[in-house]
Order: structure tokens, then sequence, then C-alpha cells
């Protein structure tokens, strides 16, 4: 008789076990680019350095960013699908490192660059992988 009431209270404490172990599960979120800033224009063959910067923000935090990077498509719709790294260090042409604000600068193609609206699409991804939505400038090279 002992042994057909110790085995239904096993079986139910065992369910019960079960069904109240907690599981974590950790979310981790893509970051956002935000306030982007770019020329209007560039002049072909101009030697100046136009500056482009955009804002990141990450959930789990401005260490979680790995990396924030643009490429740019021509006029005729091709692209060498080169990633130019921002910086957020500090250094020229970046102003405060560690604020968030990405920065790069570039320069006007040369005399024979095709003129017309150049597409800067804008790209940040996480520790984890996750990628952010993608702003855009477009660019006028007259």
């Amino acid at each position: 008789m002992k042994i057909r009431i110790i085995l239904p209270v096993a079986i139910i404490s065992l369910l019960f076990a079960i069904s109240c172990t907690k599981k974590v599960v950790e979310v981790r979120y893509a970051p956002v680019l935000y306030d982007l800033v770019a020329p209007d224009s560039i002049q072909r063959g101009s030697t100046d350095i136009y500056f482009l910067s955009v804002k990141a923000f990450d959930p789990d935090g401005l260490t979680d960013i790995d990396s924030v990077y643009f490429t740019s498509t021509k006029p005729d719709s091709t692209s060498n699908g080169s990633h130019y790294y921002m910086r957020d260090d500090g250094q020229p042409p970046d102003s405060v490192a560690g604020d968030g604000c990405f920065s790069q600068g570039i320069q006007a193609g040369n005399a024979q660059s095709q003129l017309g609206d150049y597409i800067f699409k804008f790209y940040a991804k996480d520790k984890d992988g996750n990628e952010s939505n993608h702003p855009q400038a477009i660019i006028t090279m007259y």
C-alpha cells in the first residue's frame, strides 16, 4: 500500500518541479540610427572635405555597438560595395569620443566622376549582429 501512495506523490512532485522551473531569456535589441547630417550637394573635383554624421542609440548601451558605416551608390545605380566606417573616438572628424555621434569625411570625386545623385545608406551593427534601421542621404554631385 505504501508503494502505491509514494509513486503518485513522487510523480506529482516531479511535474510541479518541472512546471515551476524558470527560464531566463535574454532579449538583445538592435541599434537605432537617427539625426543624419550630410551635405545636399558637393562640387565635382573639389578638394574640400564634406562631413557626414549620424547618431546611434542601442537599448543595450553604446558599448554594445560594434560598428557604424555607410555604403554609396552612384547615379548609374552601381556600387563598389565598400563599407566606409564611421568614428566615435574623438579623433577627426569626430569631435567627442563615446557620445554616440559617429562621423566621417568624404571628398568629391575627380573631374571624371559621374554627375547626379549619390545615395549614402547608413548601417549599425551590435556585438550580437543585430542590424539597425538604414537611414539614407542623397547627395547631388554637380
